[in-house]
């Protein structure tokens, strides 16, 4: 079987989110079973990829014309216009596939992977990952926020014209997104963790770190409610650390340093920034407990890692997690001073370990095994 993924979403940035995630250890274990993958990318995702060591073809798109790096939204959004035309203008050096897959429903990614289907008439599979919310609803620049909604409803129009099979998670959140599709379209898929991996990292027993947050730094993954709930936190725990890992653009990270040194918050929230796997994994077990007040997930490969490192997680209450039942801590979105409390107690009693079986389903070998099988039956 051959695949031809579309991966046009991380224009320059090269932060690893849960669907640059996906597509790395589901493509790894495609590969691995003798299919042939190709992806269509931008130079930031690239060399996310080639860190990664996922080796496979590529074909590197424009994403800019005079920048390169992205200082804020509007120019990822300029880049999604940008890898659109390109990937149109390549659509004839991207040779022959049996399938071919937009691994999100942003429109750089959904138009060209349709127009490739009609012109070689081959099978279209398509990814949602989860809702955008109405642009009130969502923290962030309003304009953004609009641009996001909108141009994500008209992306789920063409995907319920032209896919053949859609990828929705197993979640209240995906069967939420399924109700304004074909049903006969719709196959329910999972993200997973590499066990192999997490089991394999030893730290000491004795942690460096109160807490642990690991997700892309903006304001829709929770980064400035993560911050307000280690202020409260610091106001009972004076010395209770916080370590945040990821990458964000230019002006949300800057908004976030000079947030955190505004509430003289320097020696209690470390930024690691975006870390290897292994770093990452030893961080988290480092860690006494693991914070998500994440405020839009269709997943949450953070939070599944957590809980195979045996973290309790405290997170916003959100229909994704609906798998993870047994091992969250769930806060009403937006209560951050609930969430404050339990972080306190927790830190305090020493009640930080999660041992939640039911983690164990959720290997990236199972995952992936079960993607090939829904691709296989409609070719």
């Amino acid at each position: 079987m051959k695949i031809l993924y579309f991966n046009n979403g991380s224009g320059l940035g090269t932060a690893k989110s849960g669907g640059t995630t996906r597509l790395i250890e589901t493509a790894r274990h495609f590969l691995k079973s003798g299919n042939k993958v190709k992806i269509v990318t931008t130079i930031g995702a690239y060399k996310l990829f080639r860190k990664e060591r996922l080796n496979t073809d590529f074909l590197v798109l424009k994403s800019s014309i005079f920048r390169n790096y992205e200082s804020g939204n509007l120019d990822r959004i300029i880049s999604y216009v940008i890898s659109t035309i390109h990937s149109l203008m390549s659509l004839s050096k991207m040779g022959n596939y049996d399938v071919v897959y937009s691994c999100s429903d942003y429109f750089c990614d959904v138009i060209p992977a349709v127009l490739y289907k009609k012109k070689y008439k081959k099978k279209y599979i398509s990814m949602i990952h989860h809702l955008s919310k109405p642009p009130r609803e969502r923290k962030g620049n309003y304009l953004i926020n609009s641009i996001s909604y909108y141009f994500q409803k008209i992306s789920h129009l063409i995907i319920k014209k032209y896919s053949d099979l859609i990828f929705l998670y197993d979640t209240d959140e995906g069967r939420l997104i399924a109700k304004n599709f074909p049903n006969n379209k719709i196959k329910y898929v999972a993200n997973g963790i590499d066990f192999d991996l997490i089991n394999s990292i030893y730290v000491e027993e004795r942690k460096k770190y109160d807490a642990c947050f690991v997700g892309g730094l903006r304001a829709s993954k929770g980064v400035f409610d993560a911050i307000e709930i280690w202020r409260n936190v610091v106001k009972t725990l004076p010395k209770a650390k916080l370590v945040m890992i990821g990458e964000g653009n230019d002006q949300v990270t800057g908004e976030i340093i000079e947030r955190i040194e505004k509430l003289d918050l320097n020696k209690n929230i470390l930024l690691l920034g975006q870390m290897n796997k292994k770093d990452l994994i030893s961080s988290m077990k480092s860690s006494k407990i693991f914070i998500s007040p994440s405020r839009e997930e269709g997943w949450g490969i953070s939070v599944c890692e957590a809980l195979a490192c045996n973290l309790l997680a405290i997170t916003y209450d959100l229909p994704a997690y609906n798998n993870f039942q047994e091992g969250l801590i769930k806060v009403k979105i937006g209560d951050n001073k609930e969430f404050s409390n339990i972080v306190i107690k927790l830190i305090e009693k020493n009640e930080y370990k999660n041992n939640f079986e039911g983690i164990k389903k959720f290997d990236w070998k199972i995952i992936s095994n079960a993607d090939i099988s829904a691709i296989n039956e409609i070719i």
